[in-house]
């Protein structure tokens, strides 16, 4: 079962109400979304938007990408990423809401390749700029067990990890890879140059040389 947490009626209800509101706000977040090579068109199908007109509860998030989490059965969460690169935090979230896999959608993909991204837009730019269908997880402390049980039928599963190396040597996207690569049975690294995540690699070599990177 890709995602055992049920919601209430009315909480989806909110959910697809809130995504449905912030969508029509996407051309305020074109110039952010086309530096990362990510089209008009990816971006309307996987309901991004910006808040601009809050919901009850999101005035926080007011001038944020809204980011919905879409399953077969509709919208499950939201994330929120600043457009602004000087405001703190970078992602938010509704208080309370648990962690999941996003773009579970892409696991009903053909095929037997998937990649785990750690964040929700390198995996959109790898299912629609690179063309391997990708899922997003969030930081390696947000890991769920019973996420490794969706790739067990994968022939080739590849965890695409942030190369963010640090000036104190440390390097947490690597890290955060690492573990996501110890869980689950047949997984394989893939690390992009230092300095770079999965969509900065893209915009830096092209998508050929992303897809031959990861051994395809």
């Amino acid at each position: 079962m890709l995602d055992s947490m049920t919601l209430a009626p009315s909480v989806r209800r909110t959910l697809q109400l809130a995504a449905e509101t912030y969508a029509p706000n996407l051309d305020m977040a074109a110039d952010f979304l086309s530096a990362r090579g990510i089209t008009r068109e990816a971006a309307s199908s996987y309901q991004l938007g910006v808040v601009s007109n809050p919901l009850p509860g999101h005035d926080r998030f007011v001038g944020m990408l809204s980011i919905p989490y879409i399953t077969r059965a509709g919208v499950v969460a939201l994330k929120f990423r600043a457009l602004d690169p000087e405001r703190t935090p970078k992602y938010d979230a509704p208080s309370g809401q648990h962690s999941r896999l996003y773009n579970v959608n892409a696991l009903h993909s053909p095929g037997d390749t998937v990649a785990i991204c750690e964040g929700e837009l390198d995996a959109l730019v790898m299912s629609e700029v690179v063309g391997i269908p990708a899922v997003g997880v969030p930081g390696a402390s947000h890991w769920q067990e019973h996420w490794s049980r969706v790739f067990a039928d994968y022939e080739t599963i590849l965890v695409i990890a942030d190369h963010d190396a640090k000036e104190d040597g440390s390097d947490p996207g690597l890290k955060h890879a690492k573990k996501v690569v110890s869980k689950i049975a047949g997984a394989r690294l893939v690390l992009p140059p230092a300095g770079c995540d999965l969509t900065e690699w893209v915009q830096r070599d092209g998508v050929d040389a992303v897809r031959n990177g990861c051994g395809l």
